[in-house]
């Protein structure tokens, strides 16, 4: 019986060795994952924060004029 006992215990803590690391593997792959949704999330918020600041940084003339280079531009460089 003792011997039945010991061959369970070494059993119980091998399936635990095994799960125990199951999780860690899932804890890391969740971290790595959090990480790169924050980096998104960071870009994401740098994006919004620059296309708000956007119309307030230039003037409206200069904007339009910039718009009215690049549309002649384009239509020059446009093949009949």
């Amino acid at each position: 019986m003792a011997v039945q006992v010991q061959g369970l215990r070494k059993a119980f803590s091998t399936l635990s060795d095994v799960l125990i690391e199951e999780v860690d593997v899932i804890r890391s792959e969740a971290a790595e994952r959090q990480n790169e949704v924050q980096k998104q999330m960071a870009g994401q918020a740098k994006a919004l924060k620059a296309v708000r600041r956007g119309p307030v940084a230039c003037p409206r003339d200069s904007t339009a004029k910039g718009h009215g280079a690049l549309y002649s531009r384009a239509r020059r460089s446009r093949p009949s």
